[in-house]
């Protein structure tokens, strides 16, 4: 079984590389964000804000691409909240310690609890008599039993103090991975979160309280969102070092430019189809992958061998669904 964020993202068309357009802007604003992670050395957030299907992942996917290229040494933990995470207690934390700690959603409840344990014990160097009790109090946050530890029995039913101190062995916990006092191992980290319009309130009150009291670690969270996050929470973001990035829908020209790049493996696009894959989209960039799909699924692009070919009378006998939902369903 692998860690529960590594979970596929099944976007893009099989066998075929483009890259990405009309999003240089804000890419070179996480590129600059990542820059000053080691000359300020020191917390700060990036919210990537689209709707669905705009191209949130696909920037953090080309971000990390160029960061992984670049000569200096940094670590990348992840999380990723699904519709169901709103409604689980500190969920997303949870997939987040389970990527470090490299906790399998298959692993038995004693396996997951000795990965935490081990893991956190790991970054202390068994020198913090306190080790063990961080590991204990965020396993039993994030809904490890840990009930009969002797760091938990005493305040088992006292929800406030747990959360307090389980919040403290977290932040504790990045500032032993991401400090270069703590060892040669010491590297600064890029939080790499995704969907966190699902997170649940309980990770949302975390990262801010992180943002507070490792304000001088140096730690890059990298939040992709919908808009639907700042109803939730209209003040997210206030209070600590925070840029907002908005990603909108693809303009007319590059909208063309991305179709170009999606059906470039035919010797010739005819105009109409270009337009077709464009216009239908309204610049939603996964609404365009998907329409290109469908015609491939009904045979009107044929995908067999280096080249593509097109079948005129399949396309035309093709009709298409005004929505990025009807093109998802006609695909089904």
């Amino acid at each position: 079984a692998r860690p529960r964020a590594f979970r596929p993202v099944g976007r893009g068309i099989e066998g075929l590389a483009t890259r990405m357009v009309g999003r240089d802007r804000e890419l070179a604003a996480l590129q600059g964000a990542f820059t000053a992670l080691f000359d300020e050395r020191r917390f700060a957030m990036v919210t990537v804000v689209a709707e669905a299907g705009v191209g949130k992942s696909r920037i953090l996917q080309e971000f990390e691409r160029w960061a992984g290229g670049q000569p200096i040494s940094f670590r990348t933990i992840r999380g990723r909240a699904i519709p169901s995470t709103q409604g689980q207690p500190y969920g997303l934390l949870r997939d987040v310690i389970a990527w470090q700690m490299q906790i399998a959603d298959g692993n038995s409840m004693p396996a997951a609890k000795q990965k935490l344990e081990a893991g956190t014990l790991a970054w202390f160097d068994g020198g913090d008599g306190m080790a063990q009790a961080h590991a204990h109090l965020l396993g039993h946050l994030i809904g490890l039993d840990f009930g009969d530890s002797p760091h938990i029995i005493g305040i088992r039913d006292d929800a406030r103090q747990i959360r307090s101190r389980a919040f403290h062995a977290a932040a504790l916990l990045l500032r032993r991975i991401a400090e270069p006092g703590a060892g040669p191992r010491g590297t600064p980290i890029v939080l790499a979160l995704e969907d966190l319009h699902w997170a649940d309130d309980g990770t949302l009150d975390f990262l801010q309280d992180l943002a507070e009291v490792d304000r001088d670690v140096p730690v890059l969270v990298l939040a992709l969102t919908r808009p639907a996050l700042f109803e939730r929470r209209p003040e997210w973001g206030h209070g600590f070092t925070h840029q907002r990035i908005d990603l909108g829908p693809l303009d007319p020209g590059t909208s063309r430019q991305l179709a170009g790049e999606l059906l470039k493996k035919l010797p010739e696009v005819p105009a109409a189809l270009s337009e077709l894959v464009a216009g239908r989209a309204e610049g939603n960039p996964f609404y365009m992958e998907e329409l290109v799909k469908m015609l491939v699924d009904r045979g009107a692009i044929a995908t067999a061998g280096a080249r593509w070919s097109l079948d005129p009378q399949r396309l035309l006998a093709t009709a298409v669904p005004t929505s990025l939902t009807g093109v998802l369903q006609a695909r089904l």
